[in-house]
């Protein structure tokens, strides 16, 4: 239920809130400061809901995550793949032919599940579990009720708001102030009383790891975590929880996000490198000219899981079948 008795005041930030971080990907640190040794970890991957198909870029993204892991410890942190693709179809494919929203749904979901089997056929026992999240119970809050947490940020945090817009080159319209405010909820930041798709441990700290684009939505989210918890819970008309410890970590890559964009060369032609994966093409060759994104998951698959090229390019191709 929308709350306007809240619309008009201008709220205190509290002292709690995320931590964010930048790291060379290719140089990943052996801790994360601040977080202590001994507890378990939550890591959350968020995966864009696309209509491009998943190509073979799509697992240098969640190598950081599984580095990182790998060094506290095989089997001490949890992973979690969330996606905003509830939202993707509601707000960026609304106006989209319903075989553009059918592959979105596809093509988002495939991009998982491919993440998946990597973990499984490379690194089997470096997360306790892995699982997805996608969100459905916030499609039973009103649109009205995010855009009017998104204005309350706004009061305190203008500079947030505009330098997302800017990053994301759209108008500030009521769509994107729901998109953008629903990334808090969808990162696990908050979890709604009542929400039966987690089934995760909201105690423990919650790392999340993405590109740079993740930085302009990580924004938001550490917007909405200043925000008072009694004013999100009249708000929503909801009890909700809110982590105590938040590690936002970025890994520039100088690439658009590998789950879905495509590499795109100066006449604006996709580069021969973005190799798709999909069960009607031939067999996935990985010569000529590859990207960074692909070259960078070739050295930390040998040095992390003793895995070759031969290895990958077997593993790429047995998700056609």
């Amino acid at each position: 239920m929308y709350n306007e008795s809240f619309q008009d005041v201008h709220l205190p930030v509290p002292d709690t809130s995320a931590t964010e971080l930048a790291f060379n990907r290719r140089s990943v640190p052996e801790k994360i400061p601040g977080l202590s040794d001994d507890n378990e970890s939550s890591f959350v991957i968020g995966i864009g809901g696309h209509h491009a198909p998943p190509n073979v870029r799509l697992f240098s993204y969640v190598l950081p995550a599984i580095e990182l892991a790998k060094k506290d410890g095989d089997g001490k942190h949890s992973l979690t793949l969330t996606s905003s693709l509830n939202a993707a179809l509601r707000y960026n494919y609304a106006n989209a032919e319903t075989a553009e929203q059918n592959a979105v749904s596809l093509h988002t979901r495939r991009k998982i599940a491919f993440i998946l089997a990597f973990i499984k056929e490379f690194f089997p026992k470096v997360f306790s579990e892995t699982g997805t999240y996608y969100g459905d119970i916030q499609n039973e809050v009103p649109e009205e009720v995010w855009i009017n947490i998104w204005d309350e940020i706004r009061k305190i945090r203008p500079d947030i708001c505009d330098a997302f817009l800017k990053g994301i080159r759209r108008e500030e319209s009521n769509g994107t102030k729901a998109y953008a405010v629903r990334h808090a909820f969808w990162f696990l930041d908050f979890v709604i009383h009542g929400d039966t798709e987690f089934t995760g441990n909201i105690n423990a700290s919650a790392i999340s790891t993405g590109s740079e684009k993740e930085a302009l939505f990580n924004s938001i989210r550490r917007g909405a975590l200043s925000l008072p918890l009694d004013f999100l819970e009249k708000t929503l008309n909801r009890t909700i929880i809110r982590r105590e410890k938040i590690f936002q970590l970025i890994f520039p890559t100088g690439n658009p996000v590998p789950y879905g964009e495509a590499s795109k060369g100066k006449k604006g032609k996709t580069r021969s490198a973005e190799v798709e994966i999909s069960s009607d093409q031939s067999i996935v060759s990985l010569e000529g000219k590859l990207l960074e994104d692909v070259l960078y998951t070739f050295d930390k698959l040998e040095e992390l899981a003793g895995a070759s090229r031969k290895d990958f390019l077997n593993f790429l191709n047995s998700l056609k079948s």
